[in-house]
C-alpha cells in the first residue's frame, strides 16, 4: 500500500481535545477536492465484516451487528480458553487428554466433522488443537473442554466469561463445538431447543479473531497447518486437509491467507472467519451464511480485495512530531513549560487518492498520567518520558470492533529534558503554594 507525504496528513487532523487541563484545539484542514467515491461491493451472505487486525477499525459491515448461528467458527473460542490455560500453565501441549464416552460417541458420527477418538487411546492436547483447526475436530473440541474444565458445561461457563470480558453482551453458547443441539444426539442439551445454535454478530466474531490473534499469534501455525497425518489408532490414520481453501494451493488460493476457521451448519450456512497480511497490513473478516461452501471463500476474496484494491494505509501522525501549539506547565523545573509529542507513529485506511479528509474526522484527546501538582507535570523529566496517553479515532459510522475503544492509543512524551530546579526556587514554590491555599 502506497503512502500519503506526512505534512498533507497533518492537516487531517481535526482537534485536539484534552481532558485535564487543556481548552479545546482545532486544526483546519486545508481545502482540497473531495473524497472519492468508492462503491462498497454487495456481499451475497447473510453478514460480512472486516476489520483492520492492529486496531480493530471496521473497514466494511454488511449487516455486522445481527446475532446469527456461527457453527464451527465456534472454535476459535474454545481454542482461546485452551491457550490460556495453557498460559496459565493450566494444561500444557504434551498433555494426555483422556476421551469421554460422549466425545467417542460424537467421534463415530461420520455425518459430522470429526477425527476417530479412541476410550482406549489418549490424545495430545497439541494433536487435538490440530484437529480442531484443520478438519473441524467436534469430538476434539469436546474433548479437549472435558479435559480443560472437568466438564463441557462449565467450560461454556468460561467462554460466556471471555466473550463478556471484551464487552459483548448479545450471545449464545451452549456447546464447545458449534454443533446444532439436534446434532448432539443423546447428549442434547435439554435447556436448548433441538434447533438452538451457538449465535454471535459477525462483528462480535470478528473481535474474538482479533483477540486470539494479538494474544496468541501462534495460532496462525496450526490454522495454516495443511496435509497433516492424524493418528487415531494403531490402525486408523487420517489424512487431514484443511477446510480453509483460501491456503496456498487449494481451490480458492489468496495471497497472504494463513487462517482462520471455517463453520457450516443448516441455520448458519456457509461461513467463514478469515485473515489475511498484505503489505505489513492483517486483515480479520467474517463471512456468515453464504449461498454455498466455495461462496465463502469467493466472498472473503471480494472483500479483500475491495480493502487492498480501493485504500490506502496512510500516515495520520507521525512518531516524534509534536502536539502542535501546546505544552504541559512544569512544577518544581528549570524550566516553566514542557513541549510534548507524539509516541508512535499512527496508520489510517482512507480511500486511494485522497486529497482532502472532510468526512473523515480524526480527534485527538489526551489524559496527561504522570504524578502531577494541581494538574501540573512534577519536575524532574526526562526526554521521551511517557507524559500521557492519546486516542487518535476514525470517526464514521463503522467505528471499532471493540466496545471500549477509543481510538488508537499513542503515548505523548516529553520533547526535552526538564531538570529540577535548586533547593531555594523549589522552597519559594513550596512557600507560594501554601500561601495561595491559605487564601
Amino acid at each position: 500500500m502506497s503512502e500519503v507525504n506526512r505534512p498533507k496528513l497533518m492537516n487531517w487532523i481535526l482537534g485536539v481535545f484534552t481532558l485535564v487541563t487543556f481548552a479545546l484545539l482545532g486544526i483546519s484542514p486545508v481545502p482540497n477536492a473531495g473524497q472519492p467515491v468508492v462503491m462498497k461491493p454487495t456481499i451475497e451472505a447473510k453478514a460480512a465484516v472486516v476489520a483492520n487486525e492492529a486496531s480493530g477499525k471496521v473497514l466494511f459491515d454488511q449487516n455486522g451487528s445481527e446475532q446469527l448461528p456461527i457453527a464451527s467458527m465456534t472454535k476459535v473460542i474454545t481454542a482461546y480458553i485452551i491457550y490460556q490455560k495453557i498460559a496459565n500453565g493450566e494444561i500444557h501441549w504434551k498433555d494426555q487428554v483422556p476421551v469421554s464416552q460422549y466425545a467417542h460417541d460424537i467421534s463415530g458420527n461420520y455425518e459430522l466433522s470429526n477425527v476417530p477418538l479412541s476410550m482406549v487411546e489418549h490424545y495430545t492436547v497439541q494433536q487435538l488443537m490440530e484437529t480442531l483447526f484443520i478438519y473441524s475436530s467436534n469430538a476434539s473440541a469436546i474433548a479437549l473442554a472435558e479435559y480443560a474444565s472437568g466438564s463441557e458445561k462449565a467450560f461454556v461457563k468460561e467462554m460466556s466469561s471471555f466473550l463478556e470480558s471484551l464487552g459483548i453482551e448479545n450471545y449464545q453458547l451452549f456447546n464447545a463445538s458449534g454443533l446444532t443441539n439436534n446434532l448432539l444426539g443423546k447428549y442434547m442439551k435439554k435447556d436448548f431447543k433441538a434447533d438452538a445454535e451457538n449465535e454471535l454478530s459477525a462483528r462480535d466474531m470478528a473481535l474474538v479473531c482479533k483477540k486470539i490473534i494479538d494474544d496468541y499469534p501462534e495460532v496462525l501455525k496450526i490454522a495454516r497447518m495443511d496435509n497433516v497425518s492424524f493418528v487415531a489408532d494403531s490402525i486408523t490414520t487420517v489424512e487431514m486437509k484443511n477446510f480453509n481453501h483460501m491456503l496456498p494451493g487449494r481451490s480458492s488460493y489468496y495471497k497472504g491467507v494463513d487462517g482462520l476457521k471455517t463453520g457450516t451448519t443448516e441455520g448458519a450456512g456457509p461461513s467463514f472467519a478469515g485473515t489475511v497480511k498484505r503489505g505489513g497490513v492483517r486483515l480479520v473478516s467474517v463471512v456468515i451464511g453464504a449461498k454455498e461452501p466455495e461462496a465463502r471463500f469467493s466472498e472473503t476474496a471480494r472483500l479483500y480485495d475491495y480493502i487492498f484494491d480501493k485504500f490506502d494505509l496512510v500516515p495520520i501522525l507521525a512518531k516524534g512530531s509534536p502536539v502542535k501549539g501546546k505544552s504541559l506547565e512544569v512544577v518544581k523545573g528549570k524550566e516553566k513549560q514542557l513541549p510534548i509529542a507524539y509516541g508512535k507513529t499512527v496508520n489510517l485506511h482512507v480511500t486511494k487518492g485522497t486529497n482532502h479528509v472532510k468526512d473523515l474526522e480524526s480527534k485527538v484527546s489526551i489524559d496527561y498520567t504522570l504524578p502531577n501538582e494541581d494538574g501540573k507535570l512534577l519536575a524532574p523529566i526526562k526526554k521521551g518520558q511517557k507524559v500521557g496517553l492519546a486516542y487518535v479515532s476514525q470517526t464514521d459510522s463503522d467505528g471499532y470492533l471493540q466496545y471500549d475503544r477509543k481510538g488508537e492509543a499513542v503515548p505523548i512524551v516529553a520533547s526535552k529534558e526538564v531538570k529540577e530546579a535548586n533547593f531555594i526556587v523549589r522552597a519559594f514554590h513550596d512557600l507560594w503554594r501554601k500561601i495561595k491555599l491559605a487564601f
